[in-house]
């Protein structure tokens, strides 16, 4: 058995409902990152820092942690 970060605490009722809450909020992010990111936008000339790259990062390590969290008994390659 492998160490998570998330693995359920001592209340089994509590952690059981936080988990599926992070389901409900991974499959409405998921839903709602997948539909921004096939939108067109604006033309916008290239920023400095990419700002676009740092948004796509912080939207799919959102979508990583919510997975980690929601189905903590998957190994953390898998997610």
């Amino acid at each position: 058995m492998s160490f998570h970060p998330f693995s359920s605490g001592p209340d089994p009722r509590k952690s059981l409902a936080l988990r599926q809450a992070a389901k409900g909020m991974f499959w409405l992010a998921f839903t709602a990152i997948t539909i921004l990111a096939l939108l067109p936008g604006p033309a916008a000339p290239p920023r400095l820092l990419g700002t676009d790259k740092l948004e796509h990062a912080a939207a799919f390590l959102v979508l990583t942690l919510l997975a980690a969290f929601g189905w903590c008994r998957l190994p953390l390659w898998f997610i």
